[in-house]
């Protein structure tokens, strides 16, 4: 079964029984950790295309992609966007401007 299968059958709720739990730096936080997160965190839907958070602003928090593919991409001073990475099921993005 692959993580896309994963998520959609539990809903995206049961983040304890996601098989991509263990290879993600925030997933697989300490048991006190995790509690705090599972505390705080906010389950949300995006559409193909809509933008997540915009370069040079901070992100409302550090999202991990359970479904679809997410494009970072860099906009250059001259107006040209050059794609970064796609980040797929059990990745994380917005924690490097996060931690800054």
């Amino acid at each position: 079964m692959n993580h896309k299968d994963d998520c959609t059958k539990k809903h995206l709720n049961e983040c304890e029984e996601c098989s991509f739990r263990e290879n993600n730096v925030i997933c697989s936080a300490a048991p006190d950790v995790w509690k705090l997160l599972e505390k705080s965190k906010v389950k949300r839907h995006f559409k193909a295309g809509q933008i997540i958070f915009y370069q040079g602003t901070a992100p409302w928090g550090v999202y991990t992609v359970s479904s679809g593919l997410v494009k970072l991409e860099h906009n250059s001073k001259d107006g040209y966007s050059h794609t970064l990475r796609y980040v797929g099921p059990g990745g994380v993005v917005g924690y490097r401007s996060f931690f800054v």
